[in-house]
């Protein structure tokens, strides 16, 4: 969600407002006054532009309990007032609040929001950005739908907000219910296995979890963004280990957003806010780093996708360098590709990256709002999807999948997942942003396929996890 590089010159109506009541312990008082801390900002990465509020929530800590103003400045956009208010969590150490926003015409907006407290202490601003767009016309035909969990489940299986999905060799599925806080496995048929987490810093407790990767032994990894650290689970969800916290040292995070496992199950983090790489062994031991802020050919500004590659090097997404960027296994910088443009073989902000067995690469760009292919030396092969209104095309693109058939399927912000062939032939729309499709999707922010050819799609402001076959037979429950 965070968007820190440059983006559009927008003409925005925008309007934040309070809900909010904090929750979590209680405490303060006593102590030499201490500036709060903003963990986390939860916000669509879409909304619609119709003028309809979404709710956001502000993650904070405040070891004296006595924040008083939640102040909202203007980053990026165009006719936008700031604003700000009493979270009303006075006597809340540690907790949550909400914000209510809306846009009237498709635009980007970037925000920063600092709290502060009775004495006058601030914390350090944290930004964050969302896009209102213009829902697509419907596409052709009705969508093909297998089912789907987690919307309308009653609590305490509702999901809020997911953003990651992965699944082990089991058929099991993983999801990181960002919204809540926790990761939930269910079986191939949507059976709930089990729940982890909550929010909070012990062990087993998350705050905002985006993203997650499985080993070789189907063991769980969690990216545990807002409190900056991986923690490690077995295939039934027994906390193993965990390691990293807040900082720029060695073995440390400054929201981590991605992460992938090379050979040996060794863990590679995209620790974006420090704009490096971090690599682990399998118990969560440091091995190594490379990266840094820069424009340099080893260097990245906020990266926020990676891929290991089927000759075992790394391909990463430098979003604020418009490029790709491939490495061996041992950080050793190789070659890259793009640089700032509109242009085929160029980038505006490549998001997220997937590669074939065969070694087509596919980059997913939140900018340009397409999806390119290219091969393992980034010699351009052609576009897979483009933005525009048809039932061809795909608004901003989220994520890209492949299936072990080497289908590859694109999730849209407009609600849209399309499945093409590995040319870039469309083959179906198996979802589409209208209204009165069961499979309705708003958001997708996350992919995921298994060894049987499923796909499942993590849609985020619907609250739901939906399940595809890529021939679009329904399967049983």
């Amino acid at each position: 969600m965070r968007d820190r590089v440059r983006k559009l010159g927008l003409v925005v109506a925008l309007v934040g407002l309070v809900a909010g009541v904090g929750h979590a312990q209680q405490g303060g008082g006593g102590r030499p006054a201490q500036p709060p801390e903003v963990a986390f900002v939860l916000v669509p990465a879409q909304i619609d532009a119709d003028g309809r509020s979404v709710i956001g929530s502000v993650g904070f800590r405040d070891d004296d309990g006595d924040i008083a103003l939640a102040r909202f400045e203007v980053v990026r956009a165009g006719a936008f007032d700031p604003f700000a208010f009493d979270p009303l969590v006075q006597g809340v150490v540690k907790g949550s609040f909400e914000f209510f926003a809306f846009s009237k015409i498709p635009q980007q907006v970037t925000l920063s929001v600092t709290l502060v407290d009775k004495t006058g202490n601030e914390s350090a601003p944290f930004e964050f950005s969302f896009a209102a767009v213009t829902q697509a016309p419907e596409p052709g035909g009705a969508p093909v739908f297998l089912y789907q969990w987690g919307r309308g489940l009653p609590s305490p299986n509702a999901l809020n907000n997911p953003q990651g999905v992965v699944s082990d060799g089991a058929g099991n599925l993983y999801v990181a219910d960002t919204g809540n806080h926790r990761v939930l496995s269910f079986d191939a048929q949507g059976k709930l296995r089990f729940i982890r987490g909550g929010l909070g810093e012990g062990d087993g407790e998350f705050s905002a979890p985006r993203a997650l990767a499985v080993d070789s032994a189907n063991r769980l990894y969690v990216v545990d963004t807002g409190n900056h650290r991986i923690q490690k689970f077995d295939a039934d969800g027994t906390l193993l280990t965990r390691w990293g916290v807040r900082g720029v040292g060695v073995g440390q995070f400054n929201l981590p957003t991605a992460i992938t496992l090379g050979l040996n199950d060794q863990v590679y983090v995209v620790d974006t806010d420090n704009s490096r790489i971090q690599v682990f062994d399998a118990q969560g031991n440091y091995l190594f780093q490379w990266g840094g802020f820069g424009a340099e050919p080893s260097r990245f500004q906020f990266p926020e996708g990676i891929e290991t590659g089927p000759d075992g090097n790394l391909y990463v997404a430098d979003t604020g360098n418009d490029s790709v960027k491939v490495f061996d296994p041992q950080g050793n910088f190789l070659r890259s590709w793009g640089g700032p443009g509109s242009e085929a073989g160029l980038f505006d902000q490549p998001r997220d990256i997937a590669i074939d067995a065969s070694g087509l690469v596919y980059v997913a760009e939140k900018g340009a709002r397409r999806v390119q292919i290219f091969d393992l030396h980034g010699e351009f092969i052609s576009l897979l999807s483009t933005f525009g209104p048809d039932f061809t095309q795909v608004q901003n693109p989220t994520s890209v999948a492949l299936d072990p058939e080497g289908l590859v399927y694109v999730a849209g912000g407009d609600g849209a997942l399309m499945q093409f062939t590995p040319e870039g032939r469309l083959l179906n729309t198996l979802a589409s942003p209208a209204a009165e499709f069961a499979d309705t999707l708003e958001t997708p922010l996350g992919l995921a396929a298994n060894a049987a050819g499923h796909v499942y799609v993590v849609d985020g402001p619907n609250h739901q996890v939906l399940k595809y076959s890529a021939n679009g037979h329904m399967v049983d429950k």
